[in-house]
């Protein structure tokens, strides 16, 4: 993948001339606002590929950022076989990687962005995963609790990272393999080495530890059978409540993990998860003592200092309903102005594209569409719309963009007859059902709308989310 290069926007923390002289201050790159998956297992990342609006998992464990291949498909992105071979927890083998014209997240900002297709994520709910190569050109400031992320210049004073209120801080060493990343941490007196792994929703203790440190019977009424590892009937996986995990100072109580067999080619890091790893032949060594999940660090604040080989750990912050609600405010805000800048860039790429082609109908098309949802120069919109569909008659996403135009400018009953036709031509356009819904009840047919967003939604239960990002409102 193409690095994604940052740009260090606002100075945070004050430094005195002395200090000036030897190291920078901290400076805060970008801030991006998280979301939970409904079970509250996982954090998700809002980025735009392509410009539209995706959820992608947040994974330490992941060996690069990937995408869904039911995503790439959805966005028309171009597949082909790459250099990288990613194998699922039932073998199955892709070599397959899409690539993105545009790839954003928050103020980071890549063109022509390979994404390996992972065969592991389907039927999951987001549409790819971010890796740490992505993210690991900064200092990577996580609070679980509030589901914020910071990026921090590395570029700053060792040590002085500390910016949150915490009554206690913990500071231990981070040592890479790649880009995992293991710590030590102590569970129930024993020192182990730990990755830390966002991708996965609980914590993983291997068997020959369990056996070895804590002495542990498989099949005990301590430590029940919890069913299989990744489907296979062969590889039974346990569980135990331990008394205590502590980085440091900061102590974790009752952890509860998985115990897991040994059992190079399988993904251990993904109990509860099930994505895919790249190919590779490590030795078993590498293999960590404890994977910790979303259980343990959903009830951590962690500093990744990248450049210093550090990780900083205080607990999580207690989210307030208040704080959520800014949360989500936030979130709406970033995917906006992101959306908005795509939306002005792809007016511009359609400018110069019809200079040269004044017939093109997607880059009419797409001029159309841009200026409907920013809601700027809908007349010019509609015109751009009407000459597509001149061009490319009976084409149901052009009449799509026509009758956003028209829902844009209040035009509500021709809208509705524009909404009919593009569903005439296909009567599973999710986003024509779901807008033919809200243009419905503007012209005052309930049961009409009920009936249009229910069908939009079980075609495409995120469809409502598309939406959010647009200059409209609904």
């Amino acid at each position: 993948m193409r690095k994604i290069t940052l740009v260090t926007l606002l100075a945070l923390l004050p430094v005195t001339a002395a200090q000036a002289a030897d190291c920078g201050p901290l400076k805060i790159v970008d801030r991006i606002q998280m979301m939970r998956t409904s079970g509250a297992d996982e954090d998700l990342i809002p980025v735009l590929v392509n410009g539209q609006p995706q959820k992608f998992l947040f994974d330490t464990g992941g060996e690069r950022t990937q995408i869904t291949r039911t995503a790439a498909t959805a966005l028309n992105l171009p597949i082909k076989q790459g250099n990288m071979e990613l194998l699922d927890v039932t073998g199955k083998v892709s070599r397959d990687a899409a690539t993105a014209q545009t790839f954003q997240l928050g103020r980071m900002r890549g063109k022509d962005v390979g994404l390996p297709i992972d065969p592991g994520l389907e039927g999951k709910p987001f549409d790819g995963l971010v890796a740490l190569e992505v993210l690991r050109t900064s200092d990577i400031d996580v609070d679980f609790g509030t589901d914020t992320m910071n990026l921090f210049s590395t570029d700053h004073c060792d040590g002085q990272v500390v910016y949150w209120k915490a009554p206690a801080v913990a500071v231990v060493p981070i040592v890479w393999h790649g880009y995992h990343m293991s710590v030590p941490v102590t569970m129930d007196g024993h020192e182990l080495r730990a990755d830390i792994d966002t991708g996965a929703t609980t914590t993983a203790l291997l068997m020959d530890t369990a056996k070895g440190f804590y002495n542990l019977t498989m099949g005990d009424t301590d430590t029940p059978e919890a069913g299989n590892l990744n489907g296979d009937a062969n590889l039974k996986i346990y569980r135990h409540t331990f008394k205590s995990l502590s980085f440091g100072s900061i102590t974790v109580k009752n952890p509860r993990p998985y115990i897991i067999p040994r059992a190079m080619g399988r993904d251990l890091t993904k109990v509860g998860i099930g994505g895919s790893r790249v190919r590779t032949e490590r030795d078993e060594i590498e293999q960590p003592d404890l994977i910790l999940g979303m259980d343990v660090l959903r009830k951590l604040h962690i500093y990744i200092a990248t450049k210093e080989n550090k990780l900083y750990v205080s607990d999580a912050s207690i989210p307030t309903p208040e704080a959520a609600a800014s949360a989500e405010a936030l979130r709406l805000s970033q995917g906006k102005t992101a959306f908005q800048q795509e939306a002005r860039a792809a007016i511009q790429n359609a400018d110069t594209a019809l200079q040269t082609a004044p017939q093109n109908a997607v880059a009419l098309n797409n001029r159309c569409f841009a200026r409907a949802v920013m809601k700027v120069d809908l007349d010019k919109a509609l015109d751009d719309c009407d000459q597509a569909i001149k061009l490319k008659p009976g084409n149901a996403p052009l009449l799509d963009s026509r009758a956003f135009v028209l829902y844009q400018q209040g035009k509500f009953q021709d809208a509705l007859q524009a909404y009919d036709a593009a569903l005439a031509i296909n009567g599973k356009l999710a986003v024509s059902l779901f807008m033919r819904g809200h243009v419905k009840d503007k012209l005052g047919d309930a049961a009409g709308r009920d009936a249009d967003i229910a069908a939009a939604v079980k075609i495409e239960p995120n469809v409502a989310s598309r939406f959010q990002l647009y200059n409209m409102s609904l």
